[in-house]
């Protein structure tokens, strides 16, 4: 059993570089991710971690009420087999960061055989993966059984709820109408966006062409 406590972002390291490692290490079947903000990068990323560690089976859980989970990101996690959940009515923000592998997923959504635990601070964002100073609590125990871990991840997933079409539809109206009021800056702190939009003295660059509508990440409906 490994339990340590550990900073990625500060010297050299990252956290991006440390959920591989530990992804690699333990080989989980399945994976449960339960944060408060993805990006679409962020999504990508971890994506290519998981699917590099051979996971079979991915659940994630995130907050939809801060309007900071990118829309898209949820999309294509669906698209690509995730289940995913969200969660907008606690009083603050849903606000955890926990990354868990183990052999299965119950019928309710519990963990069967916890063999990886990972919580501190890190969203599944840019700046959260490869950035930010963060500090993370680290447990790998493989064949593990009942942990205090698993019963965390179940209260997550069981706050969430299913990511339908039309509960995304009315989140991405709502994420359009939060991003008009932000500064660009901050949408990137926040891990609302990757990097800030190009743009030359208040315009939009010369000879950009706007994208299609099909192609357009935030819709403006």
């Amino acid at each position: 059993m490994t339990n340590r406590m550990v900073t990625t972002g500060i010297k050299g390291n990252t956290y991006g570089s440390l959920l591989r490692r530990q992804i690699m290490r333990v080989k989980p079947s399945v994976v449960g991710l339960a944060v408060a903000y993805v990006s679409v990068f962020g999504f990508n990323f971890v994506k290519k971690i998981l699917d590099e560690g051979g996971v079979t089976e991915v659940r994630l859980v995130t907050d939809i009420k801060d309007c900071v989970t990118h829309p898209k990101a949820l999309e294509n996690a669906i698209a690509c087999g995730w289940e995913v959940r969200v969660v907008d009515n606690p009083a603050g923000t849903f606000h955890p960061k926990l990354y868990v592998g183990a052999a299965s997923f119950g019928e309710l959504g519990d963990l069967r055989d916890l063999s990886l635990a990972i919580t501190g601070s890190p969203n599944i964002s840019r700046n959260g993966l490869l950035r930010n100073g963060e500090c993370v609590f680290l447990s790998v125990a493989p064949h593990s059984r009942i942990t205090t871990a698993a019963r965390a991840w179940f209260d997550c997933w069981d706050a969430g709820k299913p990511a339908t079409k039309s509960r995304l539809a009315t989140y991405e109206r709502e994420f359009a109408l939060r991003n008009r009021s932000r500064v660009p800056q901050d949408m990137v702190a926040l891990g609302v966006v990757d990097k800030i939009p190009a743009q030359s003295a208040g315009l939009p660059k010369k000879n950009v062409v706007p994208p299609k509508r099909k192609h357009k990440i935030i819709s403006e409906v």
